[in-house]
């Protein structure tokens, strides 16, 4: 009878455990639509750019100096305007929708710890990846 009463209690765990485990990746989640679109992220955000969602232009994830960790952007449809720049700790998946001209991934001189994953969607002219 033990033996079925520590299995209860592990799968109980599991239930109850299991949506803490899988929302503490990130400490601040977007939904646009319905939330309203930061002009940047920082460490620990995702954001998730839904169809009909609109991100102004000149958005930017992280740090320009490189300190920021952990930023995840989503596009399923909708867009980011131009002039997007993702410093290091991002990652982007384009899936659907758009982002826009003059997309920027790292600094000038150094996109290392940027991660761009296109499956879909259109990103502008004259992007760096």
């Amino acid at each position: 009878m033990s033996g079925i009463r520590i299995h209860f209690l592990s799968a109980l765990f599991l239930v109850l455990a299991a949506p803490q485990i899988l929302f503490a990746q990130f400490n601040t989640i977007y939904w646009i639509p319905p939330d309203n679109a930061p002009f940047w992220i920082d460490s620990d955000t995702q954001m998730n750019v839904l169809p009909g969602g609109m991100v102004g232009g000149s958005f930017f994830s992280g740090q320009s100096d490189g300190s920021s960790t952990n930023m995840e952007i989503n596009v399923s449809g909708g867009s980011i305007g131009d002039n997007m720049r993702a410093y290091a700790g991002t990652t982007i998946n384009l899936t659907g929708g758009d982002i826009g001209d003059w997309f920027q991934s790292g600094d000038t001189f150094d996109v290392t710890d940027v991660v761009v994953n296109i499956d879909g969607g259109t990103l502008g002219d004259d992007a760096r990846v």
